[in-house]
């Protein structure tokens, strides 16, 4: 799968970090707090990469990629972060989508280990 095969990014938007869920199905299970707070204190500073977010049938949107700046903007008090929305190509079954939304996620997380704790 390359990048330019997946669904549509769009509308760059602030959204409010109380309309924003993270993904049950996200990769990454454990969270270290001293990068989270450290990363908090980044963000009062000003958020420099958005969130990927993908919107349910309701008025708020799961996360993608970005659940770190999340528990971050949370544990400071941010009101509200970038975020850009992914639009799934509908003439892709929803297993493709679903897919495409992993493989998304598992870029994301190839920076760091899916765990942070020392092996």
């Amino acid at each position: 799968m390359r990048f330019k095969d997946l669904g549509t990014m769009a509308n760059a938007v602030y959204i409010g970090v109380d309309k924003i869920d993270p993904d049950p199905d996200q990769p990454r299970k454990e969270f270290d707090q001293d990068y989270i707070e450290q990363l908090g204190v980044s963000l009062l500073l000003g958020q420099i990469h958005a969130l990927l977010v993908r919107k349910t049938d309701t008025d708020r949107v799961i996360i993608i990629s970005g659940e770190n700046r999340l528990r971050a903007a949370k544990l400071k008090g941010i009101p509200k972060l970038l975020c850009i929305q992914y639009v799934p190509d509908k003439s892709k079954t929803q297993e493709q989508q679903h897919a495409e939304i992993g493989f998304l996620q598992l870029a994301a997380n190839s920076t760091r280990p899916l765990t942070e704790k020392e092996t």
